[in-house]
């Protein structure tokens, strides 16, 4: 069973994951990722750097949109 640890956001992680979250004008003119992919993007940035699988992100009940738990990362 992979180790779960509970993680607090920063407020500039929490800014650039409100960012993404915004939601793009189409355009007829290429491609624009979508509001998911942007967002998913931040949480691999952040795995990444701190050492948490990003698709295995839960928040945390009651204690507010900054915590969060995650899968520790095996470093692979």
């Amino acid at each position: 069973m992979a180790l779960r640890r509970e993680y607090v956001m920063t407020e500039e992680f929490l800014a650039a994951l409100r960012d993404a979250s915004k939601p793009v004008p189409m355009t007829a003119l290429g491609s624009v990722a979508t509001s998911q992919e942007r967002v998913n993007a931040v949480w691999k940035e952040l795995g990444a750097r701190i050492g948490f699988k990003w698709e295995t992100v839960l928040p945390v009940r009651d204690r507010g949109e900054s915590f969060f738990t995650a899968e520790v990362s095996d470093g692979k």
